[in-house]
């Protein structure tokens, strides 16, 4: 008969992946707007891309120990301005 040969199970579809939350952007044109985008762009964007900065999602607690990391390299801001980085990060770029 027609139909499945030997017990073949039928393939699986898988479902599509989802969009990240908030797409990479190209340009910090593309950040979400919203408190601490401009800090961030001022902290980050001297050294990186954009697209580099935010190309990982992590968690909180990996943002604020990259931000320290950053900062104990040079990155400018005070104590203030990475918490304020570090809420948009984890808000928009988190996991």
């Amino acid at each position: 008969s027609p139909g499945r040969a030997g017990g073949a199970r039928p393939q699986q579809q898988r479902a599509p992946t989802p969009e990240p939350a908030t797409p990479l952007p190209r340009s910090a044109a593309d950040l979400p707007a919203a408190p601490g985008r401009e800090t961030f762009v001022a902290m980050c964007t001297a050294c990186h891309d954009v697209t580099t900065s935010v190309s990982a999602r992590r968690t909180a607690a990996e943002w604020k120990d990259l931000i320290d990391n950053m900062r104990g390299r040079g990155a400018p801001g005070d104590n203030a301005a990475a918490e304020s980085v570090r809420a948009y990060l984890v808000a928009h770029y988190g996991r």
